[in-house]
């Protein structure tokens, strides 16, 4: 678990100025975050646009208002979901600034750095690397057991989006209430067993999925079998070659087509 220190040193919690109604707008505001990423300064403008609502409630005058927003427009990326306790903390650090005179710009930027690399390592092994292929996956084994459209699509959005959802209010809440303290209700290990509880998930479900795809495979023919093969050998070989994952996914689909059109020309 992280530890604050080095200017982190404990600020007194100013009265609330950011009513529930304005943080839920904030809330609102994160969800597009990503809209305008750029190769440059990354997700810089949708961190901003997220703040902007708390930005002119905190500030007691238009030229600081104006100052915020010149200070945050800068480089910043991290994790788009784990953004949000960022979002909140800074929140309070700049209210405790301009305030309550406590903390320093350099206090701000520190806290959003330091942040900015733990989120962004811990949000991309949750959320990308366990959470989502967990969605994905749970999506495909109900094609295969026939359940209706619209199973196979909310079962994994709900799937996704519950943990989603939450991950971006909680942090938001803690980061403004919280401010600096925050850095203590991010668990890393939490994290890790989370991520160790879906990995399990993960492989039990690509399990189901392998006896069904081979179930409904063989009783269509050997061509099909080796249609499923060919496509599980090719994402395999992707996966140690490390490309990525839009390719991971088309090309075992491409295989898997291709063969069936090669082996069985006359179901296409």
């Amino acid at each position: 678990m992280p530890h604050s220190g080095g200017g982190f040193d404990n600020l007194t919690p100013p009265a609330d100025r950011i009513s529930r109604w304005l943080l839920l707008w904030i809330f609102f505001r994160c969800l597009f975050i990503q809209s305008t990423w750029n190769p440059e300064r990354m997700v810089h403008h949708g961190f901003l646009f997220a703040l902007l609502p708390g930005f002119r409630k905190i500030a007691p005058s238009p030229e600081l208002f104006q100052a915020l927003i010149a200070r945050h427009i800068h480089f910043f990326n991290t994790h788009p979901i784990m953004a949000s306790f960022i979002c909140g903390g800074v929140l309070r650090l700049e209210e405790q600034r301009l305030l309550n005179g406590e903390g320093s710009e350099k206090t701000v930027d520190k806290f959003k750095t330091r942040l900015s690399h733990l989120l962004g390592s811990v949000g991309d092994q949750f959320f990308w690397q366990s959470l989502r292929p967990v969605a994905a996956v749970t999506g495909v084994v109900l094609i295969f057991l026939g359940a209706p459209v619209v199973i196979i699509v909310g079962v994994p959005l709900v799937i996704y989006n519950i943990p989603h959802l939450y991950f971006r209010w909680f942090g938001l809440h803690a980061g403004y209430h919280n401010g600096l303290a925050v850095l203590h209700d991010i668990r890393v290990e939490r994290f890790e067993s989370w991520m160790r509880i879906l990995t399990g998930a993960g492989l039990c479900l690509v399990g189901i999925l392998i006896v069904l795809g081979l179930r409904n495979f063989t009783a269509q023919g050997k061509e099909a079998v080796i249609a499923f093969v060919g496509a599980g050998l090719a994402a395999l070989l992707l996966q140690r070659l490390r490309v990525q994952p839009v390719f991971a996914i088309l090309i075992p689909i491409a295989t898997a087509v291709a063969t069936g059109y090669w082996l069985v020309p006359d179901i296409m």
